[in-house]
């Protein structure tokens, strides 16, 4: 599997201010740096991003941001955006692996 990560460091252990939420992309040019702008220009600080290959017509996207924001809020903005399948906000501290 081709795997592209991105991490920053960060404090290990699950913080109430980070978030973690897992996305599902159109397969189109341009659908991870739109994600991407608007996560920053809602106020989140992007502290990792993984995107998987391509698969079933679609891109998984796994985002893990920072903000004292409403995760809610940025998973209904992403929700908007036209080349967004689907929203799904994980729970701190949980991991999830295929």
């Amino acid at each position: 599997m081709n795997t592209v990560s991105a991490v920053s460091n960060v404090t290990a252990g699950p913080r109430p201010d980070v978030h973690h939420l897992q996305l599902q992309l159109r397969a189109v040019e341009g659908a991870v740096v739109r994600v991407l702008g608007l996560v920053e220009r809602r106020g989140f600080r992007l502290l990792a991003c993984e995107a998987e290959e391509v698969r079933d017509g679609g891109q998984p996207l796994s985002l893990r941001v920072r903000s004292e924001r409403s995760p809610e809020l940025l998973k209904r903005q992403l929700e908007r955006l036209h080349d967004v399948l689907q929203v799904e906000l994980k729970h701190p501290g949980v991991r999830h692996h295929a």
